[in-house]
């Protein structure tokens, strides 16, 4: 029932704040809050009570907490919900992104509060549902249903605003690329389905079952070949993975902080979430077979994301880019079949998560005081403002791998799990991370630096703001000097690599 009602809560605020608007202004925000703190709760009850009693239990289940309920029996779909730890630890990401992109919206927005709270609620549930479902029909559903307030996020700002038509196109962009790898996707799991009612003759979508139908047969297939290419393009469309990334820079440019935040921590990581939970466990041989491929798409990513990231002018594309790069070296560390390398990404991934976002919401300060995202048009920060050039520099230095932070020990980890199993190729990972190293000094030098132009009057950041930053900076250095809080969750997952 706990499951349930992490994805039922949000749902229904989002309906409440919403139509919280007509009687006060401020309601949305503050329900928003509070349910998003609801959640929170409920999880650190769970992790508390639940989870280390899980832990010390001798048990060969696969979930630590699970519910299921028929829903078309016909088709052996089931309502059914599970958690493990690396759903643990993604819902635990999520929720405390949550918080941070309602503190973030907190004076954003004057007109249409409720519906944008209502959106907001309303991601954050579906994206509960993604990391929870263990039926694939099931979590089709919650994957198309999360299209809809991410949509409604992009477009929104344009009801007052002057790029209505470009943040429209962008967001149409994002809207035929889901629906794209979404078809493909939708036409693997029903292969799958139909496959196992030729081989045992009742049907199922759930994964539990479905797990043993290549796991079974070590042999060389065509058909699970096909399948499990089809099913990665539906995740490798948003976390994003060259060619599919298209969309990317684009909605990041237009969207507001919020969205930004929304679509790095949820979006994207229900990507890398999907390859690991369902790409590999399904489809193991071919899997393993084109692994070689993948380690170099990756490292594709890696380079070409770098180099973009170099070449531009707006901030929030750098930024884009950036994290497209960063991307790319998670997405070859799961491919590198390295548990050492594995652990990393998963650390890596969650502390990119946090100082992306926390980049982004800077970004919306400059832009709030320098009027313009143009680098060579924003300068002086270090000397004029008090709070704002400190958190710049750190959360720069901390997506770099700045000691004591948790893209420190994610980057060590990922670079000592390759070097095990082949040094020249850590020694390519390790000139990628040089190339990030160098258009993060160059944006740094731009900004930080120079003369004091184009600024606004007002250069203090508000309270908000610098608690919204704080939290950030705290869950960084806690995941640098703690990377074993989130090892002992990744354990009470089954071996995936």
């Amino acid at each position: 029932m706990l499951l349930l009602l992490l994805i039922i809560i949000p749902f229904l605020g989002g309906f409440i704040s919403w139509k919280s608007e007509q009687y006060n202004i401020k309601y949305p925000r503050w329900i928003a809050l509070i349910t998003m703190s609801i959640v929170f709760s409920l999880l650190m009850y769970f992790y508390f009570y639940k989870f280390i009693n899980f832990v010390h239990r001798t048990s060969d289940h696969r979930w630590i907490i699970e519910f299921s309920y028929p829903w078309i029996p016909k088709f052996g779909i089931s309502f059914h919900l599970a958690m493990d730890g690396l759903s643990l630890l993604m819902i635990f990401l999520s929720s405390i992104l949550g918080i941070i992109s309602v503190l973030c919206s907190w004076n954003f927005y004057q007109h249409y509060k409720g519906l944008f709270y209502l959106s907001l609620l309303h991601i954050f549930s579906a994206t509960m549902g993604i990391f929870l479902s263990v039926d694939l029909f099931l979590f089709f559903c919650f994957w198309e249903i999360i299209l809809i307030p991410i949509y409604l996020l992009i477009i929104f700002p344009s009801v007052k605003n002057n790029a209505k038509r470009r943040r429209i196109s962008s967001a149409n962009s994002f809207f035929m690329y889901s629906q794209f790898s979404s078809f493909i996707m939708l036409v693997v799991i029903i292969n799958l389905s139909t496959l196992y009612y030729i081989k045992y003759n009742f049907w199922t979508f759930d994964y539990e079952l479905l797990i043993n139908l290549f796991n079974e047969n070590k042999n060389f297939s065509i058909l699970e070949h096909v399948l499990m290419i089809g099913m990665l393009i539906g995740f490798a469309v948003k976390i994003p993975i060259v060619p599919f990334h298209g969309w990317f820079p684009n909605v990041h440019r237009y969207l507001p902080v919020v969205g930004s935040i929304d679509i790095i921590g949820f979006l994207s990581k229900t990507g890398i979430y999907g390859i690991l939970k369902f790409v590999i466990p399904l489809f193991p041989n071919s899997s393993h077979n084109l692994a070689n491929f993948f380690v170099f798409l990756g490292l594709l990513n890696i380079f070409y994301g770098a180099l973009l990231a170099f070449s531009q002018s707006d901030l929030k594309k750098v930024i884009a880019y950036g994290s497209i790069s960063h991307t790319g070296l998670i997405f070859s560390s799961i491919y590198a079949y390295n548990q050492i390398s594995y652990e990393g990404a998963i650390i890596y991934l969650v502390s990119c998560s946090f100082s992306t976002s926390a980049l982004f919401i800077i970004t919306s300060l400059l832009k709030k005081y320098f009027h313009t995202k143009n680098i060579y048009k924003i300068s002086g920060l270090l000397e004029n403002f008090s709070w704002l050039p400190g958190f710049f520099l750190f959360f720069c230095f901390s997506s770099i791998g700045l000691p004591g932070t948790g893209s420190f020990i994610g980057e060590l980890m990922i670079l000592m799990g390759i070097f095990e199993k082949n040094p020249t190729l850590s020694g390519i990972f390790f000139l990628g991370l040089m190339c990030s190293v160098v258009y993060t000094l160059r944006f740094m030098q731009n900004i930080c630096y120079g003369n004091y132009k184009n600024v606004s009057e007002c250069t203090t950041i508000s309270s908000i703001d610098i608690l919204t930053l704080f939290i950030i900076s705290f869950f960084l250095f806690f995941i640098g000097l703690n990377s074993k809080f989130i090892i002992n969750i990744l354990c009470l997952t089954k071996p995936i690599i």
